[in-house]
């Protein structure tokens, strides 16, 4: 059974699989609509750059987005890269 987020647990998540991945902590860190999903959006910047960190319970759907987008990804489409995926799979860079 999947654990519910608790406040700000899915802000602290997303920037800490970031901070792993890029070596330091985001420089700007911004909500974003989720769009009727309970999936929750952050837009996480570094020097210009950015990377979007989707946050979700559900570690089963978060894996199936990510295999779905690693195949289409190596067939040539175009889909979000995943950059990195975080402990548990709650959380994921693209």
């Amino acid at each position: 059974m999947d654990r519910r987020f608790q406040e700000g647990e899915a802000e602290r998540g997303a920037v800490a699989l970031f901070t792993r991945h890029a070596g330091c902590p985001p420089d700007g860190v911004e909500a974003l609509p989720s769009s009727g999903s309970a999936r929750r959006y952050y837009r996480l910047s570094l020097g210009g750059e950015s990377l979007v960190a989707a946050c979700h319970e559900d570690a089963r759907e978060n894996l199936l987005f990510i295999d779905f987008s690693r195949h289409f990804g190596a067939k040539g489409l175009r889909v979000p890269g995943v950059r990195a995926v975080g402990e548990g799979a709650r959380v994921y860079l693209q």
